[in-house]
């Protein structure tokens, strides 16, 4: 086979590099408009074109077998590596990664004999590849893309995500964001007459960052005989970790010690309405009382009309089950579409496990209002940082996989929810 010449390697490493950032571009969009689900196609042609750019550089560097065994001998950079279970026509990866590598070749504990080159690529067990996008000192970590896709799937699946709160990208250890609150607009006549209102609407509203972090064990026996890629199992178990933590902790967060505050327990949450049953304490009718079922559809009716549009419920399971369950006078289902589908009076119902249930005196059980405009979800640029830890627990034959993930947030306008207490 011929080799391509290096002005050929040029025009397409600046055809794929333009590539490169218009999907940048467009993940960026799709993450700002929440667009979760979209993203993983988008994702997967990245990685595909930034590994066909680390193999045009691969074209530009010395590649034959004897330069690489040297430079593995004398700590020189490494530029280029191959994963050997991808095989021959894996994707290469390059950059950060390499000189990630190159790094622990030079300071951790690893058998250089082991390692094989291949066309002029090293190849290491996919397990070991490593990353430096979240985690650039020691141990092993998993691909960018894999931490990437991971963050995407977290975002996809979380109710407050579901439910439309936009997140934001906060560098430093909280996030500050200008809001104009109430109705400031009034009818006024021709000539100034010196009754404007003057009380302030601009507000700053803050929200801290918190760090979730989350460890899990394997045996190392389980790793060398697994059959399925149980780190990635692992991995994405933590990632629904994050999510819950979440959920939990900007819905229903106590705001004690390490746990942020949350939207059901602020001091600026709209007074709770009662949705109190026949049966004290929770959400429950009979035919001859109707108990909360009206009182569902006046909660309802008290948001502005102005949040109404792109509004939805968010309650526990449980809290939703009780309202199927609600009848009218005639032993009918009160609210009949809750039957074929997770919807109740025309808005969807987003189900969190984070809202409290009933069963005690002034649990807040259920939550009407509109994320998107009223809520913000906050993190760190980094997304979720994952490491696995190969030797920190070797003396008891553990591998511990390690998330962190930094997040905030809260609801930025109150008004924007009502809230229903039994």
């Amino acid at each position: 086979m011929s080799r391509r010449s290096p002005e050929t390697d040029t025009e397409e490493m600046t055809r794929l590099l333009t590539r490169s950032r218009a999907l940048g571009a467009e993940l960026d969009t799709m993450m700002s408009r929440g667009e979760y689900k979209a993203m993983g196609p988008k994702l997967d042609e990245r990685e595909r074109v930034l590994a066909q750019v680390a193999t045009l550089k691969g074209h530009q560097k010395e590649n034959d077998h004897n330069a690489w065994r040297n430079k593995l001998a004398g700590g020189a950079p490494i530029v280029e590596y191959q994963s050997a279970e991808r095989g021959a026509d894996g994707q290469r990866f390059g950059g950060e990664d390499g000189r990630a590598l190159d790094r622990y070749l030079r300071t951790g504990e690893i058998d250089r004999g082991a390692l094989t080159v291949n066309e002029g690529h090293v190849e290491i067990p996919e397990h070991m590849i490593m990353q430096v996008a979240q985690d650039p000192y020691g141990g092993y970590a998993v691909r960018p893309t894999l931490a990437q896709k991971a963050l995407v799937d977290a975002q996809a699946q979380g109710a407050l995500r579901s439910a439309g709160a936009p997140e934001r990208i906060c560098d430093g250890d909280s996030y500050e964001e200008v809001i104009v609150t109430g109705d400031t607009a009034e009818w006024a006549p021709e000539i100034p007459d010196g009754t404007e209102n003057t009380n302030p609407s601009v507000k700053l509203w803050m929200a801290q960052i918190h760090k979730v972090r989350d460890l899990q064990f394997m045996t190392e026996q389980q790793r060398e005989d697994q059959h399925v890629d149980l780190t990635e199992a692992v991995i994405f178990n933590s990632v629904d970790q994050a999510r819950r933590m979440e959920d939990t902790g900007l819905v229903n967060g106590s705001g004690i010690g390490l746990e942020p505050l949350g939207m059901l327990n602020a001091s600026d949450l709209v007074t709770p309405i009662d949705i109190d049953g026949t049966t004290a304490n929770t959400v429950s009718n009979t035919a001859a009382n109707l108990g909360s079922a009206p009182k569902l559809v006046t909660l309802m009716g008290q948001l502005p009309s102005r949040f109404h549009d792109g509004a939805c419920w968010m309650m526990a399971g449980a809290t939703f089950a009780a309202i199927r369950s609600l009848i009218d006078a005639e032993g009918r289902p009160y609210f009949p579409e809750t039957f074929t589908g997770q919807v109740l009076a025309g808005h969807p119902v987003i189900l969190n496990d984070a809202v409290p249930v009933g069963g005690t005196n002034g649990n807040k059980v259920v939550i009407f209002g509109n994320f998107a405009r009223g809520f913000r979800i906050v993190r760190k640029p980094a997304g979720i940082a994952i490491r696995i830890l190969n030797e920190r627990f070797s003396d008891r034959d553990l591998i511990g996989i390690r998330m962190i993930y930094r997040v905030g947030g809260g609801a930025i306008l109150p008004q924007a929810f009502r809230v229903g207490a039994v």
